[in-house]
């Protein structure tokens, strides 16, 4: 059987120079809940971007571990992040930030554990995203139940410290 890509969502990133947000470590699927994992995200850079500027860090070989338990983050923008106890396992050394120029392209799987720093350089750091799947695959309803909830618990969470 031929697969096909669908594009299933697109997304801008803008992390503003000295107040750019980090993002938590975690995994696209744990957020889309694509059966079977089939699924990728194209990032292209609008700025240059380095790891002084939130740059994307990724977890090499993190994508063989399959989908991972995710826990609530609390941060904004961001509501899941991989336990801890799998970026140990992993280690420091599986840790990678490569410095894109403009217009370059960085794909991943959607298993690839991946995140960003804050930005606190003069620099902005964007980046647009086109998200594929699989055609063929459908989405898990009871995996976007759980996420669903556990996004809303954050939410009233904060809302109710505000």
């Amino acid at each position: 059987m031929d697969a096909k890509a669908e594009l299933r969502g697109a997304e801008l990133f803008a992390k503003p120079a000295k107040i750019g947000l980090p993002s938590p470590m975690h995994q696209d699927n744990f957020y889309w809940c694509v059966k079977g994992n089939n699924a990728l995200t194209m990032w292209v850079a609008l700025d240059y971007c380095n790891k002084d500027n939130g740059g994307l860090t990724y977890y090499r070989g993190s994508q063989k571990l399959g989908l991972l338990n995710h826990v609530d983050s609390h941060a904004p923008g961001s509501s899941q992040k991989v336990e801890d106890k799998y970026l140990n396992q992993l280690g420091d050394a599986a840790a990678v930030t490569p410095s894109v120029e403009p217009g370059d392209v960085l794909v991943h799987n959607s298993l690839m554990i991946h995140g960003s720093s804050a930005n606190k350089s003069m620099k902005s750091r964007r980046g647009f995203t086109m998200q594929f799947k699989d055609a063929n695959s459908s989405y898990d309803k009871e995996m976007e139940k759980y996420y669903e909830s556990r996004l809303m618990e954050q939410v009233q969470t904060r809302q109710e410290g505000s």
